[in-house]
Order: structure tokens, then C-alpha cells, then sequence
């Protein structure tokens, strides 16, 4: 044995109590956030806006299909301000 080493008198089982407690502290918290966030976006995807957007570039005047075109759904909680004025 090097004389480094402490004695098993001197070592103390405390720390390990703490990192567990600690750690089940910080998985009930990620739970819990986990829980906040899905009910948010739960909230949020009522509040729905379709687009679409062109799979690629087209030119002025050619005619388009629905073939054309991605359908987009964006979710949000600042739809309203993405709705155009008129």
C-alpha cells in the first residue's frame, strides 16, 4: 500500500449520498421540464399556419400545379404577426 492512500477510516461515504440525491434532483427536474414543454407544444399547435412553398424556381408566367409546391405547416405562438395585413 502507498502512503498516498488514505485509510478506510478516512474515507467518506457522505459525497456518494450527495451525488445520488443530486442526481435524482437533477432527473425529476429534467422530467418535469419534459412535462412543461410537451403541454407547450401541445398548446401551441392549435395555432396553425399552412404554406406552401415551390419545390423549385419558377418563372413568371408559367403555369403551376399543385405538383409545384411543398405544403408547409408552421406552429407558433407568434402566428398573428405572420398573418399578412390585408
Amino acid at each position: 500500500m502507498s502512503e498516498t492512500s488514505a485509510p478506510k477510516s478516512q474515507i467518506k461515504l457522505g459525497s456518494v449520498r450527495t451525488s445520488n440525491k443530486g442526481l435524482w434532483i437533477a432527473i425529476a427536474l429534467g422530467v418535469v421540464a419534459g412535462l412543461a414543454n410537451m403541454i407547450y407544444v401541445h398548446a401551441v399547435q392549435g395555432t396553425r399556419l399552412t404554406v406552401l412553398k415551390a419545390k423549385a424556381r419558377l418563372s413568371a408566367g408559367t403555369k403551376v400545379t399543385a405538383a409545384n409546391f411543398t405544403q408547409i405547416d408552421i406552429f407558433g405562438d407568434n402566428l398573428k404577426e405572420m398573418r399578412p395585413c390585408w
